[in-house]
């Protein structure tokens, strides 16, 4: 099972690398920035398994949404800009 998570981490890494490589970033490299955002979703859900949240699904996606969305401002950039650009 470990396997299969490292697997699709790497291809969520790969597909955000993918997307953000089109966006000109010279200060902070796409890798960085792709490996702070799968990071931050990973840790932030097994937090919430670990942690027994009660925070429903849809509200800790819609938080996860809202955080992300900060870091790509910070770029110039929003959900319907990058999936434009895939």
């Amino acid at each position: 099972m470990e396997r299969v998570h490292s697997e699709d981490g790497r291809l969520w890494h790969a597909n955000y690398r993918a997307i953000l490589a089109k966006i000109n970033q010279p200060n902070v490299p796409i890798t960085t920035v792709s490996a702070y955002i799968i990071s931050a979703h990973i840790g932030v859900a097994v937090n919430w398994i670990r942690t027994d949240d009660p925070t429903p699904p849809q509200e800790m996606a819609a938080q996860l949404t809202q955080l992300t969305t900060a870091v790509l401002t910070s770029y110039g950039l929003d959900f319907a800009t990058l999936f434009k650009l895939a």
